[in-house]
């Protein structure tokens, strides 16, 4: 049982992936196309950082993943949940809000690091079972 969470925990890293390349092409259509995107972009970014990760949370505890792994995911959540708050530092401190775009490399690091991990761990278990 634990494999078909593994998959979903991949799958689950997989639309927080898409979800951040969404948010790329969101930016590149307010600045380009319609500055009115802008508003689903900041929209779209609450979904991706706190509901997405949530699947991703829940995926995680019902894979067991081992200690080493959740050190990684626990980067990844912090650095999702910090994501949104981010540019609401302009203002008073925009050094800090300009980290935005670093973060949102960060997290796709992360992400891609966190899946080539799961998937490895899934096909170790098929090729053990």
């Amino acid at each position: 049982m634990t494999g078909w969470f593994r998959y979903a925990y991949i799958g689950s890293l997989v639309l927080f992936l898409a979800g951040l390349v969404f948010q790329v092409y969101l930016v590149g259509q307010s600045l380009f196309v319609d500055p009115r995107d802008w508003d689903v972009h900041v929209e779209w970014g609450w979904i991706v950082a706190h509901g997405l990760p949530l699947f991703v949370l829940i995926s995680a505890g019902l894979s067991r993943l081992g200690r080493r792994r959740w050190f990684v995911l626990i980067a990844f959540l912090v650095s999702a949940g910090i994501q949104p708050f981010l540019p609401q530092l302009r203002d008073t401190n925009p050094t800090v809000a300009a980290l935005h775009p670093i973060n949102a490399l960060l997290l796709v690091g992360l992400t891609l690091w966190l899946i080539q991990d799961a998937w490895h761990l899934a096909r170790v278990q098929e090729t053990a079972a």
